[in-house]
């Protein structure tokens, strides 16, 4: 059942209330040691951050999601946190307010669906230039896939490094890309579906690519690549588009601050 209650400080309060999945603290007992005065709401535990909602004089654990930040500042793995009973589970894969906490654009411009249909296919490496640069939340629906991103942003001590993510339809994991990286996969499993929740409009006079084996990036894919785009294959290597990408991904303090 969804309440609302507004408490004295003026702000309401959402959630779901079912004592069979989620912990309670009585107030009488005082709140919970991990919630301090400064924000009662929401406390970030390294990697996890979970919120308690004051309701009739309990506290209850609402469903949130789990953010790992990865090595590439502003980059996030995003775990699901499941609620399961004996029709499946039930969990939130986004939201504006969570998203903002951790400081990641909450905007959704497009949304968007790639089906693959054999295992070895490959996608990638893809980006748009500022200002259309754009956010990407990544997620394999069906199937699995080995994600890939680069760090482009010229004043990063992580430029040109990646991280590489399995996301498949088990763990139904995300994966938060932030403007200026450049982005790819490689299909694992047959008939596999992704999808993606972009920052920006599609913008064909911005877009840019990288090559997929460039020998500078050292990317490792798992797989022969059995199916690639003319388009991607077509890519030129870093060493003749560097200056111009770093030119192009260079934007003002004022633009990322």
């Amino acid at each position: 059942m969804l309440l609302n209650k507004s408490h004295g400080n003026g702000a309401a309060w959402r959630t779901h209330r079912c004592l069979k999945h989620v912990e309670s603290h009585s107030l009488s007992r005082g709140v919970p040691d991990d919630y301090t005065k400064a924000d009662r709401s929401m406390q970030a535990c390294g990697r996890v951050t979970r919120r308690a909602v004051a309701f009739d004089n309990i506290f209850v654990w609402q469903v949130v999601m789990i953010f790992t930040e990865t090595k590439l500042k502003g980059a996030f793995i995003i775990d699901i946190e499941r609620r399961e009973d004996s029709r499946g589970f039930f969990a939130r894969a986004f939201c504006q307010n969570e998203f903002k906490a951790h400081g990641l654009k909450p905007t959704i411009a497009q949304a968007n669906l790639a089906s693959n249909i054999k295992k070895g296919t490959l996608r990638g490496m893809h980006f748009q230039y500022p200002p259309a640069a754009e956010t990407k939340l990544v997620r394999c629906t069906r199937g699995a896939i080995l994600d890939i991103i680069v760090d482009l942003r010229p004043e990063s001590s992580t430029y040109l490094q990646h991280v590489a993510v399995e996301l498949n339809e088990d763990n139904q994991r995300a994966l938060y890309v932030p403007e200026r990286f450049a982005h790819g996969y490689q299909v694992l499993r047959d008939k596999t579906d992704t999808s993606y929740q972009v920052g920006e409009f599609y913008t064909p006079e911005a877009e840019g690519g990288l090559m997929f084996d460039d020998p500078r990036l050292k990317l490792s894919w798992p797989l022969p690549v059995s199916i690639i785009s003319e388009k991607d294959e077509k890519f030129a290597p870093l060493d003749r588009i560097e200056p111009e990408l770093k030119r192009k991904m260079t934007v003002a303090v004022s633009e990322f601050a």
